[in-house]
């Protein structure tokens, strides 16, 4: 049905933000559904490069979800990436320490309501997570240009592979 490709990088936090422009992703960000409703996305109350600039190193994760029975639907295959999607992100979340924070792919699924739509605080404020997009980074060049893996830009509903981005933030 499909095989997982998994990738791995570590990475300094400055040559991560090489690809930051968190005004660019947050106007990508305002045409989200998830926009101002989840706690994991933007806008935040917080300026997402100082976010960024506490760690020193970053380990990138991918996973390549690549699609080997033609006969998938779209909504099919969809549905096989948010499964893989919270596997790996829960994956990341059991790497973390005292000294790491795992960024993980998409917003946070941790509540099936978020608190936000109820202009409430968090109330899972210790599994709340981050993503790379949710913090400013481009995650398409992040991808292709530090993990050499070019994201498939669906076009005619044709998905050969999808691909869920996530990291680690690690203190020195």
């Amino acid at each position: 049905m499909y095989t997982i490709e998994k990738i791995t990088k570590k990475v300094t936090v400055e040559n991560l933000l090489k690809y930051y422009d968190g005004n660019k992703v947050e106007n990508y960000c305002k045409n989200c559904q998830n926009y101002e409703k989840i706690w994991s996305c933007p806008p935040h109350k917080f300026n997402t490069y100082d976010y960024l600039t506490q760690y020193n190193e970053v380990k990138l994760y991918a996973v390549k979800i690549i699609f080997e029975d033609e006969t998938l639907t779209k909504e099919q295959k969809l549905e096989i990436f948010q499964v893989e999607r919270k596997i790996f992100s829960d994956e990341l979340m059991s790497l973390e320490d005292e000294t790491s924070e795992a960024l993980i792919s998409g917003n946070c699924y941790q509540c099936d309501i978020c608190q936000r739509t109820e202009n409430k605080p968090c109330i899972l404020e210790d599994k709340k997570r981050y993503s790379l997009e949710a913090l400013g980074l481009l995650v398409g060049d992040v991808t292709s240009k530090l993990l050499n893996l070019e994201l498939d830009w669906t076009q005619n509903g044709f998905m050969s592979y999808l691909t869920t981005v996530g990291a680690l933030l690690i203190k020195k």
